[in-house]
C-alpha cells in the first residue's frame, strides 16, 4: 500500500475552498425557463418559494409582515436579476396585485400559531 501525502490533501482541501471565494470568477447561476408566475403570500421566509421554481415558477411578488422574516427572504431570494420583484407588504393593504398571475399561493399553516385568541 502506498502513504498518503497529507500535505498534499491539505494543500488541496484548502484550495478547493478557497476557489469556492473567488469574487473574481463570474456567478455560475441556473436558470429554469419560467413555466408559470406566482405571488407568495405569507411568505415568511420562502419555504415554498423553493419548490415552486424548480418546478420553473417565477414569482411576482411577496407578501409578508414580519420584518426579520422579509429580512431573510430578500437576503435569500432578492437579487440583481429580480430586483423588480414586487414586496407586497401587508396582505390586508393589498389593493392591486400584479397583472397576469398564474397562481396565488399561501404558507397558511406557518401562521395559524400567530392567530389572536378570541
Amino acid at each position: 500500500m502506498g502513504t498518503i501525502n497529507q500535505e498534499k490533501i491539505t494543500s488541496q482541501s484548502e484550495s478547493q475552498q478557497l476557489e469556492l471565494f473567488n469574487t473574481s470568477k463570474p456567478l455560475e447561476l441556473s436558470f429554469v425557463k419560467t413555466q408559470f408566475t406566482f405571488i407568495d403570500f405569507f411568505a415568511g421566509i420562502g419555504g415554498f418559494r423553493i419548490p415552486l421554481e424548480k418546478l420553473g415558477g417565477k414569482c411576482l411578488g411577496y407578501s409578508e409582515i414580519d420584518k426579520e422574516a422579509i429580512k431573510v427572504y430578500q437576503q435569500n431570494f432578492i437579487s440583481y436579476y429580480n430586483a423588480q420583484e414586487l414586496n407586497l407588504g401587508d396582505i390586508s393593504k393589498i389593493h392591486e396585485l400584479p397583472k397576469n398571475v398564474d397562481l396565488f399561493v399561501g404558507e397558511f399553516l406557518v401562521n395559524l400559531g400567530l392567530l389572536p385568541e378570541n
